[in-house]
């Protein structure tokens, strides 16, 4: 899935540009390298769709990032 195909999506659930330019911006900056933008749109669809409208324009970002496991084995 192309970026832009990504932000369309993204958009047709209801975010504004700026909120899907910054949340693709975050993904990149700081998230994981190896997150596809499939994958994003997959957990984003199911974290906004979770969300009541009204709370929407509040939304800043969602991060996939990887897990980091401790010495006891537990991711954090």
């Amino acid at each position: 899935m192309k970026t832009k195909r990504l932000k369309k999506l993204l958009m047709g659930m209801g975010l504004s540009r700026n909120q899907v330019n910054h949340m693709v911006k975050a993904q990149r900056e700081n998230g994981a390298r190896s997150v596809s933008n499939k994958l994003y749109y997959f957990h984003a669809k199911r974290g906004i769709q979770s969300l009541e409208p009204e709370l929407l324009p509040y939304l800043r970002s969602i991060v996939l990032a990887d897990v980091v496991e401790d010495d006891d084995g537990r991711g954090f």
